[in-house]
């Protein structure tokens, strides 16, 4: 099937694409096009010709805005980003509250108390390999790197420069490895499976993913030939199987982008102790060996950046601690040095990917990360990356508790039957001794039993699967320096799949075929719909997303404000005083991107699959004032006293809308005609009882 024939761009409102059916089922969705960044998430903003950052002077002085060396710690070199009416944003820096601003008098940009003033208002659009630029609304000036003269707006002559060509790039990255997309959609395709699905709607899986609060996608490419260039058609060997082609890949990366996620690229696939090493580069020297490593990754980042898709962060290697290529560049660690040696050639070669002007135009390296597990010792394993010379951006690390140990020290101390050591310590460590922001590149948790044994943390349901994210999500967080990075969903994907030959089990039983892949039973943030081990794909649920999602994507960080903005009002919930027992009412939005601290809310896990969710003006002074169901219709905020009626579930309404869920009466928080908060009946609520739940712009929040 032609792809294409299911893409539509631009302005995607009241554009309608009749999917595919096969047997009854619906099919491939549209792919949509909106490459806008996340409502409310915060990035750094990276200017493709210098490289630097947009920040803040330190001292917190209005008119003070310059370009900065990249700092991943430093708070003034992050902006929120909020979407105003019209589709404008507003870019508030995170140390000091400030927004950004054009003068009015001048070219110049400055920072300046937030407002309404349509000098504060941008418009975001899409450019080249990940960058945009953006426009004022009133003079449309692009904001513009002018050297000496420092920041200013500029209008463009005819296409962008780099000067006024900006990366946003995610403070926290939300992540999700579908690197099996496409194969999956082609067998899906194949054998008329239904499609993933939100609140059992088929939807296009990024667009899912984007809805619920996702920011970056990571990919792990492969070429068949040159990488595996004397392999058998149609076959594989080992880990190899389970990766997608160059096509497939690049493919997948246009669809990331349309969507506006960041790209982490991993080359290699490797790791898993698994030794594997293309069959060409078998018996090579070391220094033949680095030299076809610097040669491929170099023409392999080449290749996406001439497609416009040059990757925001790329690793060497994956899970290396484990394995790395076979051969001299394989562990025990005695082999660190012959080691290094090939992940600098992959380093090296990344940067002159970027800067080779042969291609066009340079542009600024990006990111690089090591990845490995908790199996080696991170601190230790750094700091002889470090010792070797490895010039590399930030830590990358799988963390699975059901291979690694527990999260927490209390985790420990409840049982640690393998004395495993623990995450949060160890990366606790790694921060305060490297200073390196540090990415969880892969983590999962069981939502029911499947794959591999299950770790005696968190039991095998839905709301644990998520209470672990909400929690490793935390640990994460704590990190000082502002070194958290981001989590990042190993194959949210990866549900089970008949293989056209009868069993719910593995595309390819032998693994030896290129279309193999590796099923994530148990583990997955889609539903299998097998209760009994039985996957049905005619239930309604099977493959519609899972609780879990919204950890990861960030609706249920309780280190963050919300406004819950009504799908059918448009209108934001707010307390009306702070007076305990006051009825809740939506109220309009007073300041056009400004949100009043009456209409922002915490929403916090009561760590039993539920959630509190506090007013911010009401609380204060040792009082939390939360949403309470206590009265028989209207809903109110009292004081927290842990009763069930003060207890919210977080279901998907699909669309990027949740339902809040009463969990003493089982009705949803809506809205009644006059916009009084009020109970009502799930089933029949409709566009009333769906919210979207958005950060709202606060200094120091991620």
């Amino acid at each position: 099937m032609d792809r294409n024939l299911l893409r539509f761009g631009g302005d995607t409102a009241g554009i309608f694409l009749l999917s595919l059916t096969l047997n009854g089922w619906a099919q491939q969705p549209p792919e949509p096009v909106d490459p806008t960044p996340q409502d409310g998430q915060v990035y750094a903003l990276m200017n493709q010709s210098s490289g630097l950052q947009l920040a803040v002077n330190s001292s917190g002085r209005s008119g003070e805005v310059a370009e900065s060396p990249r700092n991943f710690g430093s708070l003034a070199q992050r902006w929120a980003l909020t979407r105003l009416d019209g589709g404008a944003w507003k870019l508030t820096d995170q140390a000091t509250g400030l927004c950004l601003a054009e003068n009015p008098l001048l070219p110049a940009v400055q920072a300046q108390p937030c407002s309404t003033s349509p000098f504060q208002s941008w418009l975001i659009a899409e450019g080249a390999n990940g960058y945009s630029t953006l426009k004022s609304v009133v003079t449309g000036g692009l904001l513009t790197e002018s050297g000496s003269q420092g920041l200013r707006t500029a209008l463009a002559a005819g296409n962008p420069s780099q000067t006024q060509l900006w990366q946003l790039r995610p403070a926290f990255w939300r992540g999700a490895d579908i690197a099996e997309q496409e194969k999956m959609e082609a067998l899906r395709l194949k054998t008329g499976l239904p499609w993933w699905k939100d609140a059992e709607q088929p939807e296009d899986i990024l667009k899912i993913l984007k809805d619920h609060g996702f920011n970056s996608i990571r990919l792990r490419p492969t070429s068949i030939p040159p990488y595996y260039p004397n392999q058998p058609a149609n076959t594989c060997t080992g880990n190899f199987c389970f990766i997608e082609t160059d096509a497939q890949e690049l493919d997948l990366a246009r669809r990331a982008r349309d969507l506006g996620f960041s790209l982490e690229v991993t080359l290699f696939f490797d790791g898993g102790s698994s030794q594997s090493i293309p069959g060409s580069w078998t018996g090579l020297t070391q220094e033949q060996l680095a030299a076809n490593i610097y040669n491929y990754t170099k023409a392999e980042l080449e290749m996406y950046r001439k497609a416009g898709l040059m990757p925001d962060m790329v690793s060497i290697g994956n899970e290396v601690d484990t394995g790395f290529l076979g051969g001299p560049g394989f562990f025990p660690f005695n082999h660190f040095a012959a080691f290094a040696a090939l992940e600098k050639a992959g380093l090296t070669a990344v940067a002159d990917a970027a800067s080779d002007t042969s291609v066009g135009p340079a542009l600024p390296s990006p990111l690089t990360c090591i990845h490995i597990t908790p199996g080696f010792d991170m601190t230790s394993f750094f700091t002889s990356a470090n010792a070797n010379g490895l010039t590399y951006d930030a830590i990358c690390q799988s963390y699975y508790p059901i291979f690694h140990g527990p999260l927490t020290d209390a985790q420990a101390a409840q049982t640690n039957p393998n004395h495993q050591p623990v995450e949060a310590d160890m990366l606790l460590q790694a921060a305060q001794t490297l200073g390196k922001p540090i990415y969880i590149l892969e983590t999962g948790e069981h939502y029911e039993p499947g794959f591999d044994a299950l770790d005696p943390w968190y039991a095998p349901t839905r709301a644990a699967q998520r209470q672990f994210l909400l929690d490793l999500e935390s640990v994460v967080q704590s990190l000082p320096g502002n070194l958290a990075m981001g989590i990042e969903y190993w194959a949210p994907n990866d549900v089970e799949m008949p293989d056209g030959g009868g069993p719910f089990s593995r595309f390819q039983q032998d693994f030896t075929s290129p279309n193999a892949l590796f099923e994530w039973e148990g583990l997955a943030l889609f539903d299998s719909a097998d209760p009994n081990f039985l996957t049905n794909p005619a239930a309604p649920n099977y493959s519609t997303v899972l609780p879990g999602m919204d950890a990861v994507g960030g609706k249920l960080d309780a280190s963050l404000h919300y406004k819950l903005t009504n799908r059918k009002a448009s209108l934001l919930l707010g307390g009306d005083s702070s007076t305990v027992g006051a009825s809740i009412s939506s109220l309009l939005v007073g300041l056009d991107g400004i949100v009043d601290t009456r209409l922002q809310w915490t929403i916090a896990s009561d760590n039993n699959g539920a959630f509190t969710i506090a007013n911010l003006h009401a609380s204060g002074n040792g009082r939390t004032v939360v949403l309470d169901a206590a009265s028989e219709t209207a809903v109110t905020e009292t004081t927290a006293n842990g009763l069930p009626e003060q207890s919210w579930d977080v279901q998907t309404a699909g669309n990027g809308y949740f339902y809040l869920v009463n969990q003493s009466t089982g009705q949803v928080l809506g809205l009644d005609d006059r916009g009084h908060a009020v109970e009502q009946s799930q089933a029949s609520a409709g566009q009333s009882a769906q919210w979207a739940i958005t950060p709202v712009a606060i200094s120091g929040a991620r």
